[in-house]
């Protein structure tokens, strides 16, 4: 539990800037479970906003786990017409925000 909640801290840092209509060539940026098949077509999907979706808000990652169990997640990055070109994903230090 504890690396999860240490992981989602990161996460909601590095995410929280690319929760809205992002600029950088980029249209969105979002996050599903490790679980979930997207397509590369699919940018009306629901799961985009939060709705239904079992570790993405619409603003914030939120990951729980077991001790010592492994966590994942998928952050996908939308593309504007003309592709997405100078685009950097950033995490930042990990801190564990139960200590």
């Amino acid at each position: 539990m504890r690396r999860a909640v240490w992981l989602l801290m990161c996460l909601a840092i590095a995410v929280a800037a690319a929760s809205q209509p992002a600029g950088a060539s980029l249209r969105w940026v979002w996050a599903v479970d490790d679980g979930e098949k997207i397509y590369q077509d699919d940018t009306d999907n629901p799961l985009k906003n939060g709705d239904g979706n079992a570790v993405w808000d619409g603003t914030t990652v939120s990951l729980f786990s077991g001790r010592n169990e492994i966590v994942a997640f998928q952050l996908i990055l939308e593309a504007d017409d003309d592709g997405a070109q100078g685009v950097d994903v950033v995490v930042s230090d990990l801190t564990n925000g139960t200590d």
